[in-house]
């Protein structure tokens, strides 16, 4: 603000601070192309819409029990049908739960075959008190995205596949989870920061988390769809479409195979979102 100011510090018992270093705070801008941006294909106004819709589901419903699916099926219902035990102070934070991220996508996806209210609710219930608490701390690398990339996306899971049971309160606070966890990935929000064509921006961030999120709650809010669509309609695929005429991949043999993955879970998100 100018002028003299002070800044304090205080560390733990046994810390010792090498430096500090201040920069002004540039907010992320808005592309041009992005301003006026609307997108060709749009969420449907009917659920679900992450990886099923309404057309599909029951199609998946019937084939849970045809041949290979029956014994995943029934492991799956096995584990489900068994209350998770989450104990959580709620004046503590507390770090990422893989096991509990996993156990949420597992109920939630239960009710979304089945309808049972009991199994469906306990899946909301536990990622709102593991959101409530879930803090990854001032660590701003690609790894730690991914981690809270997982925490982004099994929550749009949630508010997809379990829309229905979720109190609008309730849809409210895991918007703003969400939101709050965007803010920290290494793309930033709004996801401007890094290029969607190479690096960790074409990885599961935006082809996974944020485009499922942005899906998830397209009624309360389109921008965020608007944003990740034009990232992957309109930056990605016309580059993958030139690059992927060369039988090798622009980014080498490890990073070529696990990001083309991420491509593939982006191009399946918008199929099943449009009723392919």
């Amino acid at each position: 603000k100018g002028g003299k100011q002070v800044l304090k510090v205080w560390l733990p018992k046994g810390i010792l601070l090498g430096a500090v270093e201040i920069e002004s705070y540039i907010p992320l801008t808005i592309p041009p192309g992005v301003a006026n941006y609307h997108p060709k294909i749009v969420p449907p106004t009917s659920r679900p819409r992450l990886w099923v819709d309404k057309d599909i589901l029951p199609v998946i419903q019937k084939r849970l029990t045809k041949g290979e699916n029956l014994s995943v099926w029934k492991n799956l219902k096995e584990k489900v049908l068994i209350p998770f035990p989450f104990e959580f102070n709620p004046t503590r934070e507390i770090a990422q739960n893989p096991v509990l991220e996993r156990v949420v996508q597992e109920k939630a996806f239960y009710y979304l075959m089945t309808g049972n209210l009991k199994i469906g609710n306990e899946a909301v219930r536990l990622i709102l008190d593991y959101l409530s608490v879930l803090e990854f701390g001032n660590v701003k690398s690609g790894d730690i995205t991914r981690d809270i990339g997982r925490a982004i996306y099994t929550t749009a899971l949630v508010y997809d596949w379990c829309y229905d049971i979720i109190h609008e309160g309730d849809r409210k606070i895991l918007y703003s989870e969400m939101m709050r966890l965007a803010d920290n990935m290494e793309i930033g929000w709004p996801p401007f920061k890094e290029s969607i064509v190479s690096g960790h921006a074409s990885e599961a961030q935006v082809n996974r988390d944020l485009l499922a999120m942005s899906i998830a709650i397209y009624d309360e809010d389109p921008e965020p769809y608007r944003y990740t669509s034009y990232l992957i309609l309109e930056e990605l695929v016309p580059m993958r479409s030139f690059e992927y005429q060369s039988p090798r991949h622009s980014q080498g043999v490890d990073y070529g195979a696990y990001r083309h993955g991420w491509e593939m879970h982006a191009a399946w998100l918008f199929y099943r979102m449009a009723g392919m």
